[in-house]
């Protein structure tokens, strides 16, 4: 996308800073530090806003769309595929719109603005003895708002799911500036037919989904995927039922193509009870898959693997972590069991080293971390993995000013992590 002149361009930004509450950064030093994140890519931004509330997301996008402008949603710039870049206006949400709005610990359900990162909403429901499960590496700096967006999981996937799982409603600024919530809509009842009704862009998408999905009914059932997470695309699998209409999965994993979120209501759960972790190692890269079906039959609540060329790169760089990588090693999966009763989680164990090492000869050694301190800090290390994302900034005074900034480092490579926002 290029504009006409600079001129032009500063026009625009100065509109802006006029019509929000919130900051409008233009200066180059900004531009170039959010021309990057945590993928390869670098994408200079027309500008950056960082909106104060919802209305000033509504000025912005209703600006835009009049003009042309493209906008991009940002979160924690956590995501590795590029997606929080753009030559547009960039919406930053982590400076003002990071609040829990309402929370009811009875009913386990939280309201949060989409800036608001996932570390901080687990401390604050701590106490309360619950969590929100979706737990990617990226933890302590991605945030609600992008995780929503790119249908984020984690490691415990295998027993929490995505965040399209737990999603239990959104507020959605549509590309013409309506702002409209989404939730389960009864089929037979007087909303929806108000809905269909009205002569609004919600409206429309009202009276267009169940034509849509009756004129495709064949191919969704016949290609429909059959996974843990399914982020390709949009999942228009669960926008209906026999009895309910929810746009909420369509919305989530759409990376901000269909509107841009201002809160969503989240599910939660309970704490979870005891937990015990281990090491598989493997000798050959082949031997994994067959070796995760077998752990899959446990009911494991983490499973995640590390490939031979991130274990040397991080034995290479945390020296910390040698006695869990020794040398030879193609590939390790780490695994945790949940449960009320640790002789139980300890069985499931015995049943794995069983199976994996002396039956099918899967794996070499098993090495099961009986300390919880130790699994604390493996557990820690292993999140560093994810959070080391030494990406090229650039060197003299860009990259000055960011580690200024953000206390960021200022590196040449790229560490990988879990999925994140």
């Amino acid at each position: 996308m290029a504009f006409k002149s600079q001129n032009e361009n500063d026009a625009i930004l100065k509109d802006l800073q006029r019509l929000i509450a919130g900051e409008v950064l233009c200066d180059e030093i900004s531009r170039v530090i959010y021309s990057s994140a945590a993928s390869i890519y670098r994408v200079k931004p027309l500008g950056i806003v960082q909106p104060k509330d919802k209305m000033d997301v509504i000025k912005v996008v209703k600006y835009a769309g009049q003009r042309g402008i493209p906008l991009i949603a940002r979160g924690g710039g956590t995501s590795r595929t590029g997606n929080e870049l753009g030559e547009g206006i960039l919406l930053d949400f982590s400076r003002h719109m990071n609040e829990i709005q309402e929370f009811d610990p009875n009913e386990k359900w939280v309201w949060v603005q989409p800036g608001l990162i996932l570390a901080s909403l687990n401390k604050f429901l701590g106490p309360h003895q619950l969590f929100f499960p979706i737990d990617p590496s990226t933890r302590d700096y991605c945030t609600i708002g992008g995780m929503i967006a790119n249908n984020s999981s984690g490691p415990h996937a295998v027993r929490y799911g995505a965040m399209r799982d737990h999603v239990l409603s959104l507020e959605v600024v549509l590309s013409n500036g309506e702002v409209i919530p989404t939730g389960p809509v009864s089929l037979r009842g007087k909303e929806i037919k108000e809905l269909k009704a009205a002569k609004t862009l919600e409206g429309e998408i009202y009276r267009t989904i169940p034509d849509l999905l009756k004129r495709y009914s064949k191919p969704l059932k016949s290609e429909r995927p059959f996974t843990v997470k399914n982020s390709s695309g949009y999942d228009l699998w669960g926008l209906k039922n026999s009895r309910f209409l929810d746009l909420t999965p369509l919305f989530v994993g759409s990376e901000g193509t269909l509107g841009i979120f201002t809160e969503a209501k989240l599910g939660l759960m309970p704490l979870p009870g005891r937990t015990l972790s281990g090491l598989i190692y493997f000798d050959d890269l082949d031997r994994v898959g067959p070796a995760t079906e077998k752990i899959l039959e446990l009911s494991p609540t983490m499973v995640e693997i590390l490939e031979r060329q991130i274990i040397d790169l991080v034995r290479k760089q945390k020296s910390e972590m040698g006695s869990y990588l020794p040398e030879g090693i193609e590939a390790l999966l780490f695994v945790e069991f949940e449960g009320v009763d640790e002789s139980e989680i300890r069985q499931k164990f015995n049943q794995l080293g069983e199976k994996l090492l002396r039956e099918e000869r899967l794996a070499f050694d098993l090495k099961i971390e009986r300390h919880e301190q130790r699994r604390i800090e493996f557990l820690g290390q292993r999140l560093d993995i994810g959070l080391s994302l030494l990406v090229e900034i650039g060197d003299g005074e860009v990259g000055a000013e960011c580690a200024k900034r953000f206390g960021a480092t200022v590196s040449d490579r790229l560490v990988v992590g879990d999925a994140s926002d």
